[in-house]
């Protein structure tokens, strides 16, 4: 039977419910409200203080145009400053000639390494270019002083390093501008009377900084620090002599070392001097370091070492060919490259002999003199070394 309190109780609240709906479809406006568009503010209309900050001096481009965005992401009502890219990705969109830098001869470490941040302001400066000091100064925040400020300063120095240099990346080595005896000859009359008398009326045309000093030097002449007393006297013919416009240089066989340093065969067994290969360690005019050393006295070993090991060996492909085929990753092997610059000399040529070039470790201890029990200990110690350093960069 049906319940009639029940169908009065549905019949009401059916009732009702029209009645709501009329009452509520009755007041509301017979024509669509019109909204009004949402207007995101930009960055420099919230910080108008940062940009009277950043309109003083030289100032970055998208600042002149009030344009954050072009590096910048909005960051709402949480004060992080977001970039649009990380450095120095956000920068290559306008500066697009740094994308060349894989195909150039000589980049400056900071632009290989993307701190575009280390030499320049990325809002405004007080000096050109946005640079965080002055010209000079800066150079100098990475390189040491000494060198560049000797008694005798290269006159071109006194203009600033850019006379000789580019800053960001060249074709030619050591960021020149251009090669090494265009560049002398730029400022040089080569081949005027004053020129040839100054050597000894010399033909000389090409390799001047194999005596000479590129920046400053303790001697008046601009010669490097440790000069061959030949050089220094101006007895060059007792080493050189000229046929026509060629200087030739006299062998080792034709006494070139051995008339003034007759001791040398008996008092050492070194193989390059048994050899009379002594261009191998010195420099033969002058140089910076002691004993006329053509490097460091670390380096000059483990070249000279590592070269001769290299032709004792079968002919194998270059180490760096070995690194690129054992992956498929192509940063793999500059990063390998990478890691291995951060150890020292000896830790990295004990590396490159063990995993680069395949030699036991009793090959190793015949070869250098080492036990093997220190060529293992060497080993230990530079793979700890290099895992440590892959440990703190967030490696695997």
């Amino acid at each position: 039977m049906i319940n009639i309190r029940f169908l009065w109780s549905l019949w009401k609240f059916c009732f009702i419910s029209l009645g709501v709906i009329f009452f509520v479809t009755s007041c509301a406006p017979t024509t669509p409200v019109e909204r009004k568009p949402e207007v995101r503010r930009t960055c420099a209309q919230c910080h108008p203080e940062l940009v009277a900050e950043f309109e003083i001096g030289v100032v970055h481009q998208p600042i002149t145009e009030k344009n954050c965005e072009a590096c910048h992401l909005p960051h709402g009502l949480v004060p992080v400053i977001l970039m649009l890219q990380p450095v120095p990705a956000v920068c290559l969109p306008c500066h697009e000639d740094f994308k060349e830098a894989d195909s150039k001869t000589s980049v400056h470490e900071p632009v290989s390494n993307g701190e575009c941040e280390s030499c320049h302001n990325p809002h405004n400066s007080e000096y050109p270019k946005l640079l965080t000091d002055p010209a000079k100064k800066l150079c100098f925040n990475c390189h040491e002083q000494e060198p560049f400020t000797r008694a005798t300063v290269h006159a071109p120095l006194d203009e600033g390093c850019s006379e000789c240099h580019v800053a960001h990346m060249a074709d030619q080595q050591g960021l020149l501008t251009m090669s090494r005896d265009d560049l002398c000859a730029s400022c040089h009359e080569v081949g005027s009377k004053e020129f040839n008398a100054a050597h000894q009326d010399f033909p000389v045309t090409t390799r001047c900084t194999n005596c000479h000093a590129q920046h400053s030097s303790s001697d008046p002449g601009l010669l490097r620090e440790v000069v061959h007393p030949p050089v220094r006297n101006g007895d060059c013919n007792d080493c050189h002599e000229v046929q026509g416009s060629v200087i030739k240089e006299l062998s080792f066989d034709e006494g070139l070392c051995l008339a003034c340093h007759d001791d040398i065969p008996d008092m050492a067994q070194h193989a390059p001097v048994k050899e009379g290969e002594c261009q191998e360690c010195h420099d033969e005019h002058a140089s910076e370091y002691f004993g006329m050393l053509a490097e460091t006295p670390t380096r000059v070993c483990l070249n000279c070492c590592y070269a001769r090991l290299r032709r004792q060996r079968p002919a194998e492909l270059p180490i760096d060919q070995e690194i690129s085929t054992r992956g498929t990753d192509p940063n793999a092997r500059l990063e390998v490259e990478r890691l291995l610059r951060s150890l020292q000399p000896e830790e990295r040529f004990i590396l490159l002999l063990l995993d680069g070039e395949g030699w036991s470790v009793a090959e190793i201890a015949q070869r250098l003199g080492w036990t093997k029990v220190n060529v293992k200990v060497r080993a230990h110690r530079a793979r700890k070394k290099l895992r440590r350093l892959l440990e703190e960069e967030g490696g695997p």
